[in-house]
């Protein structure tokens, strides 16, 4: 597994800028990571939505989350998965040549590399693609899809990374994100009044 490094340290100070996000209420998705996807820290809405405890997997990778288990609660098709897996390995990319002796992201490399064949005939391909706001729909177990709109904010002096998911204003999935509450965290049932 990936080691921390003294740059997962120095960035922790960066997310402070971010707690106003992270912070308030259930009506936004906001998770925080560093250059090469370690999970900073995420607010309640995103662990809801995401089935995770609160605080559970800060310091986790996504990339190796996403690329040694390929559970997901997004509902894609083959060219978003495509385009998100291509933004991911170019976010990587970058990562790897701005710290290239760093051992975490040496170690992550590796790590990502024994996955198997998916990352890597992405990362020898050499594609690159960026961050789009993008609409995605998360399958929740119990409230059923949850389209939200992702956007991903990006502070590269910072290496600092958001990604927000919001749902229109006063959708049915608006209120299916406010729903979410602490005791909904760990997929338990939706209050009866919300209907899809």
């Amino acid at each position: 597994m990936t080691r921390r490094s003294t740059a997962f340290d120095q960035h922790i100070q960066a997310a402070g800028v971010a707690r106003h996000l992270l912070g308030g209420g259930l009506d936004r998705c906001v998770v925080a990571d560093i250059a090469a996807w370690t999970l900073l820290d995420a607010n309640l809405a995103w662990s809801a939505v995401q089935g995770e405890v609160p605080g559970e997997s800060v310091g986790r990778n996504i990339l190796l989350s996403y690329f040694s288990s390929h559970l997901c609660r997004v509902h894609a098709d083959d060219e978003q998965t495509r385009a998100w897996e291509l933004a991911l390995i170019s976010d990587l990319r970058a990562a790897a040549v701005r710290y290239p002796t760093d051992p975490a992201v040496v170690a992550l490399l590796a790590d990502l590399r024994a996955t198997g064949q998916r990352f890597n005939e992405l990362w020898e391909s050499q594609l690159t693609a960026g961050h789009n706001a993008h609409h995605k729909v998360f399958m929740h177990p119990d409230l059923g899809p949850l389209e939200l709109d992702c956007d991903v904010l990006e502070a590269s002096d910072a290496d600092l990374r958001l990604v927000i998911f919001t749902a229109a204003p006063g959708s049915v999935d608006a209120r299916l994100l406010a729903s979410l509450g602490p005791d909904e965290l760990v997929s338990q049932s939706a209050p009866d009044s919300i209907a899809r």
